[in-house]
């Protein structure tokens, strides 16, 4: 298993922002690696193991005199862990990582999956200091009403709108409602995947 770290700046203000953690299975793609881990039940080894590895490279980073926010993705399985928050707490308080620099980033299909379950975890999450977000927003179809009870901080639309809002009006329509929507309910919102400058212009 690989990892690595991938930066993550403001295209909108050229700030650099955060680093998204990478991780590569053997020969496989990071996007390969993920859905191998999730088939063979690897994947709550995989995430204990590199939240660690974040939690211990931040922490290094903050002696250093760099506070740096760290982003993790987690999947569905990792919300059946019951002992979830109290593990990551443990681990900031070994390291003396301050709680406010990871960001747990949970795909929306897989708070969909339990919802119940989902929001009390998540509460837990946060209660500990832990910043939550919603990746791959609007591929999973929630409910309006649902969000407003969810324990984020952070909407990261799904990429899916951002390429296609370049030739769809209804699509830019939609990524502007949402952005709208989550700056509404006190929510930082991110676009994944601008690559171009009309895409900047279009978020605006």
């Amino acid at each position: 298993m690989r990892i690595g770290w991938n930066d993550l700046r403001s295209r909108m203000t050229l700030m650099f922002v955060g680093l998204p953690l990478l991780v590569q299975v053997a020969t496989l793609s990071p996007a390969e690696s993920i859905p191998f881990a999730e088939q063979t039940g690897f994947i709550r080894q995989m995430t204990q193991y590199l939240l660690q590895h974040a939690i211990r490279q931040g922490a290094a980073w903050a002696c250093a005199g760099l506070e740096v926010a760290l982003a993790v993705n987690i999947s569905a399985r990792d919300l059946e862990d019951r002992a979830f928050a109290q593990r990551i707490a443990r681990w900031l308080a070994a390291e003396g990582l301050p709680p406010g620099l990871p960001c747990l980033e949970v795909p929306e299909t897989a708070l969909m999956e339990e919802p119940e379950h989902a929001v009390e975890l998540l509460r837990e999450v946060r209660g500990i200091g832990v910043e939550v977000a919603i990746d791959d927003y609007g591929s999973g179809f929630s409910s309006l009403a649902y969000l407003k009870t969810l324990w984020v901080h952070e909407l990261k639309i799904d990429r899916a709108f951002i390429d296609a809002m370049q030739d769809s009006a209804r699509d830019a329509t939609i990524v502007r409602s949402t952005i709208e929507l989550g700056h509404s309910l006190g929510l930082k919102v991110t676009a994944e995947g601008v690559e171009n400058e009309r895409q900047v212009a279009l978020l605006r």
